[in-house]
């Protein structure tokens, strides 16, 4: 459960920078929900207590030594005019309203290699 509007834009905001951010003419995303065994030693999830989704993308990959910038309000990696413009408020918006609910947001990325972005939410409480 959580507030629909705020996962929306999280859905949008991901799915946005999966197209934008390809330059093959046809943009294959895959949207699913991870095993906790699939997610990898480096992050820890209480599969509990945590549903966690995904968004993966074959597109232009992140440097690993950008991932935590590119969650920050306002930076953009590339220029103005690349990629189809952008202010660079998306994925800080993303991480915010993932949050927001409880959960977090990160992703596994390399140059050339695609991104998948995991987000993390709370399963229902009985």
């Amino acid at each position: 459960m959580g507030d629909w509007v705020r996962l929306q834009e999280l859905l949008n905001n991901l799915l946005t920078n999966a197209m934008k951010y390809s330059e093959q003419p046809i943009k294959p995303i895959i949207i699913g929900v991870a095993a906790a065994t699939a997610i990898g030693p480096e992050r820890q999830v209480d599969s509990a207590s945590f549903h966690v989704f995904y968004v993966q993308d074959f597109g232009i990959g992140i440097d690993p030594r950008h991932h935590d910038k590119i969650f920050k309000l306002f930076k953009r990696l590339h220029a103005q005019d690349k990629y189809g413009g952008g202010t660079g408020a998306g994925l800080a918006i993303a991480k915010k309203m993932v949050e927001k609910h409880g959960g977090s947001l990160w992703l596994e990325s390399a140059p050339g290699q695609g991104s998948t972005f995991y987000f993390s939410l709370p399963k229902l409480m009985s």
